[in-house]
């Protein structure tokens, strides 16, 4: 599994959940619904191996309409900053920096 190999570097690992995006008919398709669905199952896999978790799902959601473009997976300059803080946390936590 990739997460044992990237462990076994000596890396300090960190996962972040994949951030909201809106149904589009792209090819494939696109199903908001499937991003909450597969972050479920990352999370319990990261959890199960002691990786850190993340959550940008959860920081920006319930403020999408504030912080991403309308019917876009791509944020605003104000969405990026926030997205851009909340990993600089987790990676100076991650570091036992912060």
């Amino acid at each position: 599994m990739i997460v044992q190999r990237c462990a076994k570097t000596g890396a300090r690992l960190i996962w972040a959940a994949t951030t909201p995006a809106p149904d589009a008919k792209v090819n494939p398709p696109r199903h908001s619904a499937d991003v909450a669905a597969y972050n479920a199952v990352a999370k319990r896999i990261m959890n199960d191996a002691g990786v850190a978790i993340d959550d940008l799902y959860a920081l920006v959601n319930p403020r999408l309409e504030e912080l991403q473009l309308p019917a876009n997976v791509h944020y605003t300059p104000a969405g990026y900053d926030v997205l851009g803080r909340q990993v600089a946390e987790s990676i100076l936590r991650a570091l036992d920096v912060a």
